[in-house]
This record gives structure tokens, C-alpha cells and sequence, in this order.
């Protein structure tokens, strides 16, 4: 399955309920789940970015409405990130290209 980084921001909502962040987890990771992808890593994070997630999902259009529908609870605001293996890159360099 294709790897997504998520990079999130907890939002002015999310920090005045800090104390409810297991929670707040707990249901971006139902959305995740709910919608055929799984959570491989995650991070606390400190600079610009809160939270980092590493996670697999079925394709982008997946990632995208997982990151649409965590968005509209309020919590977390974040950009999503395609990521290539760098194996899976290297070797991608070494295959010939047809000729036409």
C-alpha cells in the first residue's frame, strides 16, 4: 500500500482541550482505519508541526478524504505528503525505460 506522511497542527480547539488529546487520537484513528488505511508510526513532534504520522492507505484519493474527514472534527489541521521508499526509488532509477 502507498505511505502518506501526515504533518498536523493541533488547532486553537484542540489546545484549550489538551487533556482529551487520547481522545482526540482516538478518533483520526477510527477515520484512518474506517477508511482501509493503517497508522504505521506517530510522533509529537516539536517546531512548526505537532503530531507526524506515517500511515498507508489504499491510494491519494483515500489519504485525501481521511485528511477532509479528520479535518472537520475540529482538532487537527494538516498536510498530507506522498512517500516513495527510497529502495523502491533507487530502483526505480535502474529500470530502463522502453524505447520506442
Amino acid at each position: 500500500m502507498p505511505l502518506f506522511i501526515r504533518l498536523s497542527r493541533l488547532t486553537e480547539k484542540a489546545n484549550q482541550n489538551l487533556q482529551n488529546m487520547d481522545q482526540m487520537l482516538e478518533e483520526a484513528k477510527q477515520i484512518i482505519e474506517t477508511n482501509g488505511a493503517k497508522i504505521l508510526h506517530a510522533y509529537v513532534i516539536l517546531g512548526e508541526y505537532d503530531v507526524l504520522t506515517i500511515m498507508e492507505a489504499p491510494d491519494e484519493k483515500a489519504a485525501a478524504k481521511i485528511g477532509a474527514l479528520i479535518a472537520t472534527q475540529g482538532s487537527f489541521r494538516a498536510e498530507t505528503l506522498s512517500a516513495i521508499p527510497i529502495e523502491e526509488f533507487i530502483q526505480s532509477l535502474k529500470a530502463k525505460v522502453p524505447e520506442e
